[in-house]
């Protein structure tokens, strides 16, 4: 999607947010030191998680895309979660729908549904907010 409209600042300023925890070492399962995160740069989600296994040593796994769901999971319990929201969202709802079908791959039916998902803590929607200003249409994310 062309970002015509997104600020230098945004455009190559990451968003993020990151977690600590302790779960099982992918190599021989015992208890170890992680962290893992979520960054949106560039337009595009990108996460990792690194553990630190006082026998086997460190190991990091890393992708972009949708975050996997147990990383997901621990940002919200750890952050809570973000929800999109959209002052003027009446005057633009045409264009408000038209990039939530773009965004998030989705038909025209399901774009109300996913509208209420991000309004309401569902969806991961930095991205998505993003490319809503980028069409002059105000939008934030926010915590509660």
């Amino acid at each position: 999607m062309d970002l015509i409209g997104v600020t230098e600042r945004e455009r190559f300023a990451g968003v993020g947010e990151y977690v600590s925890f302790a779960a099982a070492c992918p190599v021989c399962s015992g208890e170890a030191p992680c962290s893992g995160g979520q960054v949106l740069i560039f337009d595009r989600l990108e996460w990792s998680i690194d553990a630190d296994c006082a026998v086997c040593g460190p190991s990091v796994g890393c992708g972009s895309g949708d975050t996997p769901a147990d990383l997901r999971e621990r940002l919200i319990g750890e952050h809570g979660p973000a929800r999109l929201e959209l002052p003027q969202q009446g005057a633009r709802t045409a264009v408000i729908m038209k990039v939530i079908r773009a965004t998030l791959d989705v038909e025209l039916k399901e774009s109300r549904k996913m509208l209420h998902a991000v309004q309401s803590g569902q969806h991961a929607i930095e991205q998505l907010a993003r490319r809503l200003r980028a069409v002059g249409v105000e939008a934030r994310t926010v915590r509660n």
